[in-house]
Protein backbone atom coordinates (compact mmCIF):
# COMPACT_ATOMS: atom_id res chain seq x y z
CA UNK A 1 0.00 0.00 0.00
CA UNK A 2 1.67 3.52 -1.10
CA UNK A 3 2.03 5.92 1.76
CA UNK A 4 0.16 9.48 0.67
CA UNK A 5 2.27 12.42 0.14
CA UNK A 6 0.92 14.37 3.00
CA UNK A 7 1.56 11.67 5.28
CA UNK A 8 6.14 11.68 4.27
CA UNK A 9 7.45 14.34 6.41
CA UNK A 10 5.14 12.09 9.69
CA UNK A 11 7.90 9.47 9.16
CA UNK A 12 10.16 10.02 12.06
CA UNK A 13 13.62 9.83 9.92
CA UNK A 14 12.44 10.81 6.79
CA UNK A 15 10.25 13.79 7.55
CA UNK A 16 12.62 15.40 10.12
CA UNK A 17 15.28 15.41 7.32
CA UNK A 18 12.93 17.09 5.08
CA UNK A 19 12.14 19.24 7.57
CA UNK A 20 15.31 20.47 8.38
CA UNK A 21 16.16 20.64 4.48
CA UNK A 22 13.30 22.72 3.56
CA UNK A 23 14.74 25.15 6.74
CA UNK A 24 18.05 25.29 5.40
CA UNK A 25 16.78 26.34 2.20
CA UNK A 26 14.88 29.16 3.05
CA UNK A 27 17.74 30.18 5.23
CA UNK A 28 20.70 29.51 3.67
CA UNK A 29 19.77 28.41 0.16
CA UNK A 30 20.30 25.34 -1.55
CA UNK A 31 23.99 24.87 -1.89
CA UNK A 32 24.81 25.61 1.75
CA UNK A 33 21.86 24.14 2.89
CA UNK A 34 22.88 20.57 1.61
CA UNK A 35 26.54 21.15 2.63
CA UNK A 36 24.91 21.93 6.06
CA UNK A 37 22.88 18.49 5.99
CA UNK A 38 26.22 16.91 4.77
CA UNK A 39 28.26 18.16 7.63
CA UNK A 40 25.21 17.00 10.49
CA UNK A 41 25.85 13.25 9.13
CA UNK A 42 29.81 13.88 9.04
CA UNK A 43 30.58 13.56 5.39
CA UNK A 44 33.55 14.65 4.29
CA UNK A 45 34.59 15.53 0.88
CA UNK A 46 37.13 17.80 -1.16
CA UNK A 47 36.85 18.79 -4.68
CA UNK A 48 39.32 19.11 -7.26
CA UNK A 49 39.33 21.14 -10.14
CA UNK A 50 41.57 19.63 -13.39
CA UNK A 51 41.85 23.64 -14.45
CA UNK A 52 41.31 27.12 -13.07
CA UNK A 53 38.84 27.79 -16.08
CA UNK A 54 36.17 25.29 -14.48
CA UNK A 55 35.89 27.45 -11.31
CA UNK A 56 35.42 30.74 -13.85
CA UNK A 57 32.95 28.94 -15.33
CA UNK A 58 31.16 27.93 -12.44
CA UNK A 59 31.06 31.15 -11.13
CA UNK A 60 29.78 33.50 -14.16
CA UNK A 61 28.17 31.14 -17.16
CA UNK A 62 25.43 28.87 -18.00
CA UNK A 63 27.06 25.16 -17.63
CA UNK A 64 26.41 21.45 -17.81
CA UNK A 65 27.72 19.05 -15.54
CA UNK A 66 27.62 15.42 -16.26
CA UNK A 67 28.24 13.43 -13.68
CA UNK A 68 28.92 9.79 -12.07
CA UNK A 69 25.80 8.13 -9.95
CA UNK A 70 26.83 4.59 -9.07
CA UNK A 71 25.23 4.36 -5.83
CA UNK A 72 23.26 7.06 -4.12
CA UNK A 73 24.90 10.23 -2.36
CA UNK A 74 26.38 11.13 -5.61
CA UNK A 75 23.40 13.77 -6.62
CA UNK A 76 23.68 15.35 -3.22
CA UNK A 77 27.97 16.01 -3.19
CA UNK A 78 26.93 17.61 -6.92
CA UNK A 79 25.31 19.63 -5.67
CA UNK A 80 26.89 20.81 -2.34
CA UNK A 81 30.34 21.23 -4.61
CA UNK A 82 29.13 24.06 -6.44
CA UNK A 83 30.00 27.35 -5.72
CA UNK A 84 27.73 28.82 -2.86
CA UNK A 85 27.28 32.00 -4.91
CA UNK A 86 24.99 30.36 -7.12
CA UNK A 87 21.55 29.86 -6.93
CA UNK A 88 20.21 29.25 -10.45
CA UNK A 89 21.13 25.54 -10.69
CA UNK A 90 18.84 22.35 -11.09
CA UNK A 91 19.16 19.23 -11.52
CA UNK A 92 17.78 16.27 -13.76
CA UNK A 93 16.37 13.96 -12.16
CA UNK A 94 13.37 11.27 -11.83
CA UNK A 95 10.07 12.31 -11.19
CA UNK A 96 9.36 10.29 -8.47
CA UNK A 97 11.06 12.76 -6.54
CA UNK A 98 8.93 15.40 -6.39
CA UNK A 99 6.18 16.67 -3.91
CA UNK A 100 7.97 15.43 -0.67
CA UNK A 101 9.28 19.46 -0.34
CA UNK A 102 8.14 22.47 -2.71
CA UNK A 103 11.56 23.88 -1.39
CA UNK A 104 13.72 21.33 -3.59
CA UNK A 105 10.84 20.83 -6.12
CA UNK A 106 12.34 24.18 -7.34
CA UNK A 107 15.45 22.55 -8.16
CA UNK A 108 14.43 19.34 -10.03
CA UNK A 109 14.13 19.21 -13.70
CA UNK A 110 11.65 15.86 -13.36
CA UNK A 111 12.02 13.07 -16.64
CA UNK A 112 10.04 10.58 -16.21
CA UNK A 113 12.44 6.83 -16.26
CA UNK A 114 9.84 4.15 -14.83
CA UNK A 115 8.57 2.85 -17.93
CA UNK A 116 12.80 2.35 -18.71
CA UNK A 117 12.97 0.77 -14.77
CA UNK A 118 10.29 -1.76 -15.21
CA UNK A 119 11.43 -2.91 -18.57
CA UNK A 120 14.79 -3.58 -17.63
CA UNK A 121 14.50 -4.32 -13.64
CA UNK A 122 16.86 -1.77 -12.66
CA UNK A 123 16.75 1.10 -10.60
CA UNK A 124 18.48 2.31 -6.87
CA UNK A 125 17.33 1.97 -4.00
CA UNK A 126 16.10 5.64 -3.14
CA UNK A 127 14.52 5.71 -6.23
CA UNK A 128 12.41 2.54 -5.80
CA UNK A 129 11.55 3.99 -2.14
CA UNK A 130 10.66 7.13 -3.82
CA UNK A 131 8.33 5.68 -6.57
CA UNK A 132 6.80 3.57 -3.67
CA UNK A 133 5.75 6.87 -1.34
CA UNK A 134 4.85 8.65 -4.65
CA UNK A 135 1.61 7.98 -5.23
CA UNK A 136 2.06 9.52 -9.22
CA UNK A 137 0.59 6.87 -11.64
CA UNK A 138 2.87 5.46 -14.35
CA UNK A 139 2.13 6.82 -17.94
CA UNK A 140 2.80 5.02 -20.91
CA UNK A 141 6.28 5.37 -22.58
CA UNK A 142 5.04 7.59 -25.60
CA UNK A 143 3.50 10.00 -23.43
CA UNK A 144 6.84 9.61 -20.85
CA UNK A 145 8.98 10.54 -23.83
CA UNK A 146 7.36 13.52 -24.68
CA UNK A 147 7.17 14.81 -20.99
CA UNK A 148 10.57 14.29 -21.22
CA UNK A 149 11.75 16.12 -24.09
CA UNK A 150 9.39 18.73 -23.11
CA UNK A 151 11.69 19.10 -20.07
CA UNK A 152 15.26 19.26 -21.48
CA UNK A 153 13.77 21.79 -23.85
CA UNK A 154 13.23 23.47 -20.66
CA UNK A 155 16.60 22.89 -18.83
CA UNK A 156 18.20 23.81 -22.29
CA UNK A 157 16.43 27.33 -21.68
CA UNK A 158 17.45 27.79 -18.56
CA UNK A 159 21.52 26.92 -19.55
CA UNK A 160 21.41 29.13 -22.13
CA UNK A 161 19.83 31.86 -19.85
CA UNK A 162 23.29 31.53 -17.96
CA UNK A 163 22.32 28.80 -15.23
CA UNK A 164 23.89 25.33 -14.28
CA UNK A 165 21.77 22.36 -14.77
CA UNK A 166 23.65 18.90 -13.60
CA UNK A 167 22.87 15.25 -15.19
CA UNK A 168 23.79 12.01 -15.05
CA UNK A 169 23.39 10.05 -18.31
CA UNK A 170 23.66 6.62 -16.96
CA UNK A 171 20.35 7.29 -14.78
CA UNK A 172 19.33 4.08 -12.69
CA UNK A 173 21.61 2.23 -14.49
CA UNK A 174 24.81 2.67 -12.40
CA UNK A 175 27.87 1.33 -12.81
CA UNK A 176 29.05 0.91 -16.32
CA UNK A 177 25.54 1.23 -17.82
CA UNK A 178 24.83 2.88 -21.46
CA UNK A 179 23.59 5.96 -21.28
CA UNK A 180 20.30 7.82 -21.83
CA UNK A 181 19.93 9.93 -24.75
CA UNK A 182 18.77 12.82 -22.93
CA UNK A 183 22.01 14.67 -22.56
CA UNK A 184 22.43 14.96 -26.44
CA UNK A 185 18.69 16.36 -26.64
CA UNK A 186 19.66 18.66 -24.04
CA UNK A 187 22.91 20.07 -25.40
CA UNK A 188 21.90 20.14 -28.84
CA UNK A 189 18.73 22.65 -28.09
CA UNK A 190 21.31 25.46 -25.79
CA UNK A 191 21.51 28.59 -27.61
CA UNK A 192 24.97 29.71 -27.97
CA UNK A 193 25.14 32.99 -28.31
CA UNK A 194 26.82 33.23 -24.64
CA UNK A 195 29.46 31.15 -23.51
CA UNK A 196 28.23 27.91 -22.06
CA UNK A 197 30.25 24.93 -21.27
CA UNK A 198 29.65 21.08 -20.85
CA UNK A 199 31.91 20.41 -17.93
CA UNK A 200 32.64 16.23 -16.64
CA UNK A 201 32.59 15.22 -12.67
CA UNK A 202 33.36 12.20 -11.52
CA UNK A 203 32.47 11.43 -7.78
CA UNK A 204 35.04 9.04 -5.79
CA UNK A 205 34.74 6.73 -2.75
CA UNK A 206 30.80 6.47 -2.61
CA UNK A 207 29.80 2.94 -2.03
CA UNK A 208 26.57 0.47 -1.29
CA UNK A 209 27.11 1.14 2.46
CA UNK A 210 26.63 4.76 2.13
CA UNK A 211 23.41 4.67 3.68
CA UNK A 212 25.32 4.07 7.40
CA UNK A 213 26.13 7.32 6.64
CA UNK A 214 22.85 8.43 8.50
CA UNK A 215 23.57 6.65 11.33
CA UNK A 216 25.63 8.48 14.74
CA UNK A 217 28.96 7.51 15.89
CA UNK A 218 29.60 5.15 12.46
CA UNK A 219 29.00 7.99 10.15
CA UNK A 220 32.32 8.83 11.32
CA UNK A 221 34.81 6.13 10.13
CA UNK A 222 33.96 6.50 6.26
CA UNK A 223 36.46 8.01 4.80
CA UNK A 224 36.80 11.53 2.65
CA UNK A 225 35.42 11.12 -0.80
CA UNK A 226 36.25 13.29 -3.56
CA UNK A 227 35.03 14.76 -6.79
CA UNK A 228 37.03 15.67 -9.48
CA UNK A 229 35.97 18.68 -12.02
CA UNK A 230 37.32 18.40 -16.01
CA UNK A 231 38.36 21.56 -17.67
CA UNK A 232 35.27 23.20 -18.99
CA UNK A 233 34.29 22.41 -22.98
CA UNK A 234 32.91 24.94 -25.47
CA UNK A 235 29.33 23.81 -25.93
CA UNK A 236 29.60 25.91 -29.16
CA UNK A 237 32.48 23.40 -30.10
CA UNK A 238 30.27 20.30 -29.12
CA UNK A 239 27.63 21.20 -31.73
CA UNK A 240 29.87 22.21 -34.36
CA UNK A 241 30.97 18.72 -34.40
CA UNK A 242 27.87 16.85 -33.54
CA UNK A 243 24.84 18.30 -34.28
CA UNK A 244 22.93 14.93 -34.09
CA UNK A 245 21.67 13.96 -30.50
CA UNK A 246 22.11 10.80 -30.83
CA UNK A 247 26.03 11.35 -32.06
CA UNK A 248 26.45 13.74 -29.79
CA UNK A 249 25.53 11.40 -27.10
CA UNK A 250 27.55 8.54 -28.19
CA UNK A 251 31.07 10.83 -28.66
CA UNK A 252 30.64 12.21 -25.16
CA UNK A 253 29.70 8.99 -23.24
CA UNK A 254 33.43 7.53 -24.78
CA UNK A 255 34.96 10.35 -24.36
CA UNK A 256 33.45 11.12 -20.43
CA UNK A 257 34.67 6.91 -19.83
CA UNK A 258 38.31 7.82 -21.41
CA UNK A 259 38.82 10.70 -19.03
CA UNK A 260 37.36 9.29 -15.78
CA UNK A 261 39.00 5.43 -15.84
CA UNK A 262 42.12 7.21 -14.31
CA UNK A 263 39.60 7.17 -10.92
CA UNK A 264 38.96 4.27 -10.61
Amino acid sequence: MKIKLLQIKSIPAVGGLIRQLDRDIQKFGFIRALREILARFHVDWKVHYENQETEIAFKSHGCVVIFNHPYEIETYLIMASLPKIRNDLKIIATANLLGFSKQIDAYIFPVCVDHHASREKAGKLSGKIAKLLNCRPQIDPIQAHLKNLNTLKRAANFVSHGGIVTICPEGFRGIGGKWFSGIGHLLTQIQIQKPTYLIFAYIKGTSIFDWFRLLPVINRLFPRLTIIFSKPIKISSLLNKNPNPKHLKETLEQTYKKWSKSFY
